[in-house]
């Protein structure tokens, strides 16, 4: 083989090597690990409502920072988590998000009455984070609220 064949062989190979690495590698998103709903909620400036029942939150990242929390609450309990948040946003009725993994709760697959809104927030400790709010509303008093706040 000519040595021009061999450094070109050698190359794809370093190359091959590199992309593999990236994709399976410690840059890989972390998995997700649970954490209180205070430090969940504190990281979007999310207020979390008296009485609201905590499923689950969770936090896990790689080049930004991500926490998920999941509530339960009834309608004035949801009034209260929004205004007192600051949500910027209106809620609307939609069909994105239905493939989203919660981290606790019903799936959004099985909302039969899904709503969503995004905002961004200036925070003090963590800068601009970015919150998504779907609110699955099975009744009046049956509203599973999953946010998922990131960094961008």
């Amino acid at each position: 083989m000519s040595r021009r064949v061999v450094v070109l062989l050698v190359a794809a190979l370093a190359l091959g090597c590199v992309l593999v690495a990236a994709c399976t590698g410690s840059d890989r998103e972390e998995q997700a690990v649970s954490v209180s709903a205070e430090e969940a909620a504190a990281f979007g400036e999310v207020t979390l409502p008296a009485g609201a029942e905590v499923l689950g939150a969770s936090t896990d990242g790689s080049i930004d920072t991500r926490y998920v929390l999941a509530l339960r609450v009834n309608a004035a309990q949801l009034n209260e988590l929004m205004a007192a948040s600051r949500f910027t946003t209106a809620v609307l009725p939609t069909d994105y998000g239905r493939d989203r993994t919660v981290v606790a709760g019903p799936p959004l697959s099985g909302a039969s009455d899904l709503r969503y809104a995004q905002d961004r927030v200036d925070t003090a400790d963590n800068g601009t984070v970015t919150r998504e709010v779907f609110e699955d509303h099975r009744s009046p008093n049956e509203i599973y609220v999953h946010l998922f706040m990131f960094t961008t």
